[in-house]
């Protein structure tokens, strides 16, 4: 059993660990009202809100199985807000590759130039290095705006690789879709 208390935050719950097999089994909670505090632990300065978490262990089919819950109210990193955010994500057979999948669901996020009502993104590990999703979000851009998307993206010195395969929705009141897949390189500086 873990019980852990400091400044604003808690952690508790009980966790069994076969020697044998080193296969975990339990659940554990974590809660702060004042995520700022952990900041520099994090290496994110400038984030604001109360956090959550939820992670149970299971071992199924001699292999560690993991799903985590992370949710949060009142977010925001420098100008974008999140009113609630809620991550879940799943972790089978916690080998080489494991299987992940992880469901991103924000609402009300706000920057000077956007309010998006609602969004949902759900990723999952297709390869190796690939990653499929859907992104569904509602929202206003200076006019009311409607997207919907899958495709893939995967992540390799820094740089991310964006691929859509199919993209529809409304923009000021215009609507739109996505004639053929495309692909956007996102890389740093050099």
């Amino acid at each position: 059993e873990i019980a852990l208390s400091a400044e604003d935050a808690t952690l508790h719950g009980e966790v069994l660990i076969d020697l044998q097999t080193d296969l975990a089994q339990g659940i554990l909670y974590a809660q702060t009202t004042t995520i700022e505090t952990f900041a520099p632990l994090i290496g994110i300065d400038s984030l604001q809100g109360a956090l959550g978490l939820e992670c149970t262990l299971d071992p199924l089919e001699l292999s560690q199985h993991i799903h985590l819950h992370l949710f949060s109210q009142h977010l925001s990193y420098k100008e974008p807000r999140a009113e609630q955010l809620s991550v879940l994500a799943a972790v089978y057979h916690l080998a080489d590759p494991p299987s992940v999948t992880i469901d991103l669901s924000p609402s009300q996020i706000s920057t000077p130039h956007m309010f998006l009502e609602t969004m949902a993104l759900q990723t999952t590990r297709t390869s190796e290095k690939q990653w499929g999703f859907t992104l569904t979000t509602t929202g206003e851009l200076d006019d009311p705006l409607a997207l919907t998307a899958e495709g893939n993206w995967e992540l390799e010195d820094h740089a991310l690789s964006l691929t859509l395969t199919q993209a529809h929705g409304q923009i000021a009141q215009h609507p739109f879709f996505l004639q053929q897949p495309c692909t956007a390189l996102f890389a740093p500086h050099h």
